[in-house]
């Protein structure tokens, strides 16, 4: 077993690649999580698994304290394929998961609300697997999202086919979302009321249950509040 350098894992396991195993997963209900303790080395490290999906499976390993988080990625043959940071797999996978809907659904554009990690992954993500899609940005500080290039969104414009939400789920988005499609995150989806939403709503549960989506649903009224 041999360690290699983010950047290599990265190439190994680039974010279209995280996309199609993640939404394979959600597709297939394959989520997993089991816990376990193996020796490496001289050490017994924490390792939890991550997903399992086309053969493909991710084992995240803490290897010295809390919250310093690898994940070891193995192909089919459970040959190591390379170790990522498991905070750039934690963010791609929920973002996988989030643009889903979009991507079965052809979107030409696409909004996502929030520029932090979760929502810089969202867009980055976007870009590489949504070709020829729009992506614009909307986030309370006005700050765009990192590692790609979004057009802001202004209320206004012109409605996105779909829009994600990756604000902080106590804080309402203060925008006019009438008749667009919405994907939301998050433990209580308190972003946008779901009383204001219509159409085919499904909740997942993902990743031990720390991932709850609502998918493919349209709202019905403008939102309010929030800033």
């Amino acid at each position: 077993m041999r360690f290699v350098a983010d950047p290599e894992a990265r190439r190994a396991l680039p974010p279209r690649r995280l996309f199609d195993l993640c939404t394979q997963a959600l597709r297939d209900n394959t989520f997993r999580e089991v816990t376990a303790v193996a020796e490496l080395g001289s050490r017994r490290p924490s390792i939890k698994a991550g997903f399992l999906a086309d053969g493909t499976h991710g084992t995240r390993v803490r290897p010295h304290s809390e919250g310093a988080y690898w994940t070891l990625v193995f192909d089919r043959e459970d040959q190591l394929r390379g170790c990522v940071q498991a905070v750039y797999l934690s963010y791609f996978r929920a973002a996988s998961v989030l643009l889903d809907w979009p991507h079965r659904a052809g979107a030409r554009s696409l909004l996502v609300c929030g520029t932090g990690r979760l929502g810089s992954a969202c867009a980055q993500l976007a870009r590489t697997v949504l070709r020829g899609t729009s992506v614009h940005y909307w986030s309370p500080s006005g700050r765009p999202p990192a590692g790609v290039r979004a057009r802001r969104w202004r209320p206004g414009d012109q409605l996105p086919d779909a829009v994600i939400t990756a604000t902080p789920a106590t804080t309402p988005v203060p925008l006019s979302l009438k008749g667009t499609g919405y994907v939301g995150v998050g433990g209580g989806l308190r972003e946008i009321d779901t009383g204001e939403l219509a159409g085919s709503v499904v909740r997942v549960a993902g990743g031990g249950g720390g991932l709850d989506v609502l998918l493919a649903a349209t709202v019905l009224d403008a939102v309010e509040g929030g800033s």
